[in-house]
């Protein structure tokens, strides 16, 4: 009945596709992933798989999606969507409200019952820890990287230092825990982290001039040792569901005045595979 749309660019996307494979809901909610964006938007060059539109040539382009859901629909039309191939809508378009609802309403209809990534227990601070990380890191490189793009050099320098500092408040609190919020296995805000810091070296740190703060994370000579670790240890976890050749696709917002060198992605892969030393107490 339900399926996915997503985007291997897009880390908010991308954290909605590995909850659905950890949680081993791959034959309750189909999926399809975007080649890219054109100026009509995110693009399925094959088609889609999923109703109405399985079997039609492709391309298919997202706005159908939405314009099937709603003929006036003005919304910006982002990834990841779930949606309801019965009711020919659109269940959900925010990928924190999609998190949780495979984290929770979805997790019993998949095949790895035993793993809890919203325990009731810890679900006001994972609250709490989501908003900040986003706030200062997660949405912070964008708040940077088009503010840069754009020419607004203050912005982009603001929304940096907030970026920096992100990095230095999840590094210390990695410092004593295996993981964000616990020690012995990850929740759902470990995965949205993660798909942020595979990112960071192989192009928030180019693309979008985030060259400061500590340096790299995953590279051998890491900045953050901590952040590192957990970047590795979660690979473990997600590295099926990490697309590296997309995230060229960032390039895009580098600017014309950009001149490379592109990072080495087979290499930083090959860094986020390595093994890790953390380990539950």
């Amino acid at each position: 009945r339900y399926h996915l749309f997503v985007a291997g660019v897009c880390p908010w996307a991308s954290g909605v596709r590995a909850i659905r494979t950890l949680l081993g809901l791959e034959e309750v909610v189909s999926m399809d992933v975007a080649d890219g964006q054109s100026s009509a938007g995110w693009v399925f060059l094959e088609g889609a798989t999923c109703n109405p539109w399985a079997g039609r040539d492709g391309p298919f382009f997202i706005h159908e999606a939405y314009q099937a859901h709603d003929s006036t629909v003005t919304t910006r039309l982002t990834v990841p969507v779930l949606w309801d191939q019965k009711l020919n809508k659109i269940v959900s378009n925010d990928s924190w409200a999609l998190t949780k609802m495979f984290a929770t309403a979805f997790a019993p209809l998949g095949n790895n019952k035993g793993l809890s990534l919203l325990p009731p227990l810890l679900a006001d601070e994972i609250e709490k820890t989501q908003s900040r990380i986003y706030q200062g890191l997660l949405n912070g490189v964008y708040r940077s990287g088009i503010a840069r793009y754009m020419g607004n050099a203050e912005g982009a320098a603001a929304a940096a230092t907030e970026v920096y500092a992100a990095l230095d408040n999840v590094e210390a609190q990695l410092q004593n825990s295996r993981f964000l919020l616990t020690s012995d296995a990850p929740t759902v805000v470990d995965v949205r982290l993660a798909m942020t810091t595979f990112r960071y070296d192989a192009s928030y740190r180019y693309a979008f001039g985030l060259s400061g703060g500590k340096g790299s994370i995953l590279s051998p000579d890491s900045g953050y040792p901590n952040l590192q670790g957990h970047a590795r240890d979660m690979y473990g976890h997600l590295g099926g569901d990490v697309d590296w050749q997309a995230f060229r696709q960032y390039y895009r917002w580098a600017g014309q005045g950009f001149k490379g060198p592109l990072p080495c992605l087979e290499e930083l892969a090959s860094y986020a595979a390595a093994p890790h030393a953390r380990r539950t107490p």
